[in-house]
């Protein structure tokens, strides 16, 4: 997904892609879809560690690669050259944690066949809810806004939620795994497994976007440059998203194990009414109005409504509605304070 992100935010500020960056972006591609069968193999046999590790520390050695290049005289290079040394990292771990693996006969693969496919059935309408949810509006606001906003708009969803939804996907086999065998062994605990699950990401993500907010202008300073003019306002708009993108994964593990038709059309119309709600204030209006409409329906409406889709899944729905809200309000005073301090409102690109 980061993948396409980089690519529809092409036209950057002093030109479209160079050949060093389109081969990075190539080499990206092509490491994501040789790995696949091999991490598939490591998620059946619950090699949750092998993948953890290769998928954070694939994480690290982008962002070392990004600020080596950043400080380098190939400053320009930095976000592509992350995308390829993530990807090459990665593949290169989970080759290593699989190649002791012994493959399963191929009439075991046959017996096992259909109730993969079911699985998938029912997760494929969740992937794409994901992906849409976070790459559609960097998809098309290219063609509604300046090329120098759409870029900065997309390579800053890259710095500050990529990290975050990455982990989630390194850690998502192993929590599915633990709720799997808590509901099939129905354990007791005073707190539902999942339910206290979802505790622990709202806390987690909530710092680490506050975390990301007061890190902005350095992440401009280091990553971008100058001429990526007010990113940091939009890292900041992206990281007031996390608590939202957080609800949405937490929705979708739920739904892997126990969801119905209903709750999963609801979860998939809600998370892509957001990128929708962004085009269409960028169509009507400027790239200022639709960062706000991602603050506020990304950040606010959005988990709101997923509380409401999986209230079942919390032990005090109300309060949790409260919880986000919260929190959305000290995010969204941060953004309000960077964007009014950067004159955001007025600049033109």
């Amino acid at each position: 997904m980061s993948f396409a992100v980089l690519a529809a935010a092409s036209l950057i500020p002093g030109g479209p892609l160079s050949a060093i960056e389109f081969a990075f972006l190539v080499i990206a591609l092509i490491a994501q879809i040789g790995m696949q069968v091999q991490r598939a193999v490591l998620v059946s046999k619950a090699r949750f560690g092998a993948i953890a590790l290769s998928d954070v520390g694939s994480t690290l050695v982008g962002i070392a690669m990004a600020l080596i290049l950043a400080v380098s005289p190939f400053e320009e290079l930095a976000l592509a050259g992350q995308l390829g040394a993530t990807a090459v990292a990665k593949v290169l771990g989970i080759w290593l944690a699989s190649r002791e693996i012994a493959q399963p006969p191929q009439t075991d693969n046959a017996r096992r066949l259909w109730p993969a496919v079911r699985y998938g059935l029912r997760v494929v309408p969740l992937n794409i809810a994901s992906y849409l949810g976070r790459a559609l509006d960097s998809g098309i606001l290219p063609s509604l806004v300046p090329a120098a906003a759409a870029a900065g708009y997309a390579r800053s969803y890259q710095i500050a939620v990529v990290p975050i939804t990455q982990l989630q996907l390194s850690l998502g086999p192993a929590i599915l795994n633990h709720l799997s065998n808590a509901k099939r062994e129905n354990l007791t605990d005073r707190e539902p497994p999942n339910k206290a699950l979802w505790m622990w990401m709202s806390r987690i993500i909530f710092i680490s976007a506050l975390s990301i907010c007061a890190s902005a202008m350095v992440i401009e300073v280091v990553i971008f440059g100058p001429k990526w003019p007010m990113v940091h306002v939009t890292i900041v708009a992206m990281a007031s998203c996390l608590p939202g993108i957080a609800m949405a994964s937490y929705g979708s593990l739920t739904l892997q194990l126990n969801g119905g038709r209903r709750r999963t059309v609801a979860h998939f119309c809600t998370v892509v009414g957001t990128p929708i709600a962004v085009i269409l204030a960028a169509a009507l209006g400027s790239f200022a109005e639709a960062v706000s409409t991602l603050v506020v329906v990304g950040g606010l409406v959005q988990p709101l409504l997923l509380s409401l889709v999986h209230n079942k899944e919390f032990s005090a729905p109300i309060k949790t509605a409260v919880t986000v809200a919260g929190q959305w309000f000290a995010l969204a005073a941060i953004f309000y304070f960077v964007a009014q301090s950067s004159s955001f409102w007025t600049t033109t690109y």
